[in-house]
């Protein structure tokens, strides 16, 4: 286990425990977003889900992105087509740059105000970019979920037809292993059956002091 890296504020949320899940393609983060869901009754934020919702049409990233972009972004239903946005910040790091200025901040004013109206007692903050989702600001402990390579490179062909290269290149675009550990208060292992996965999560989630609902 790493020593406690995150900064939550004391009294930001009174009640709710705040768990920041990370951890790269392919490392198996939605089955342990399941079993938190299902298991400990937590609710589930997901970054990348909430920054596409602000960019649907009267999302508050909507027009700042088309602004920036340019109206061809735009498709047939007035949604912005993220295919198209995409193929236009790929190759190029200062529009990636913009836009990200754009999502990252008020994607982090949507997870606060969600956290806050949220009943439930455990809030789960998933990210793939923890520094990007600013966990050392609001989560009580962050958890990496590692996973050997080989297991992730097999899990992303059969899951999500992905080749090879395309896989690797979407690994070397997230951060490493080690920089992962740096932001991570505990590491879970997830390359052995869901039993054995749950069975350590239960562990590690019980030294936090978090117990399944009953």
């Amino acid at each position: 286990m790493q020593g406690k890296k995150s900064t939550n504020h004391p009294g930001r949320f009174p009640g709710k425990t705040i768990i920041g899940v990370t951890g790269g393609v392919g490392s198996g983060k939605s089955l342990i977003l399941s079993l938190l869901k299902e298991q400990y009754g937590a609710c589930i934020l997901q970054a990348d889900l909430i920054s596409k919702s602000l960019i649907k049409k009267e999302g508050p990233a909507y027009r700042p992105v088309i602004e920036l972009l340019g109206e061809e972004i735009v498709g047939p239903d007035g949604e912005i087509d993220k295919a198209r946005m995409a193929a236009l910040i790929f190759h190029d790091p200062e529009k990636l740059l913009a836009v990200n200025a754009i999502l990252h901040p008020a994607a982090f004013a949507e997870v606060l105000r969600l956290t806050q109206e949220a009943p439930e007692t455990l809030i789960v903050y998933e990210s793939a970019i923890p520094q990007e989702a600013r966990f050392p600001e609001l989560c009580d402990r962050i958890l990496y979920i590692y996973a050997p390579r080989r297991i992730r490179l097999e899990r992303l062909r059969s899951s999500r037809n992905y080749s090879e290269d395309r896989s690797r290149s979407v690994m070397r675009s997230q951060p490493t292993d080690k920089t992962y550990r740096s932001f991570c208060d505990a590491v879970l292992r997830n390359d052995g059956s869901m039993e054995e996965v749950a069975e350590a999560l239960e562990k590690r989630l019980a030294k936090w002091g978090i117990r399944k609902k009953a």
